[in-house]
């Protein structure tokens, strides 16, 4: 598994056979264990320091676990 959230790059490593997973993924998994309180805010904390993610996105992972 490679951890990698730049398009090209996951496509290219997808090519390759490789399981890609981004950031966001790495924290809704670490949600569904329980190992952190809450995704969105650490989703929205890495946006403050302009970490560009899809709003969308991040409301639509943080609904299917169960986050408002």
């Amino acid at each position: 598994m490679v951890l990698l959230d730049d398009r090209m790059a996951r496509n290219i490593a997808e090519y390759l056979g490789l399981t890609v997973k981004g950031t966001l993924g790495v924290l809704a998994e670490a949600k569904r264990k329980g190992l952190i309180m809450s995704f969105k805010e650490l989703a929205m904390a890495m946006k403050t320091q302009k970490i560009w993610y899809s709003q969308t996105l991040i409301d639509e992972i943080a609904l299917r676990l169960g986050e408002n």
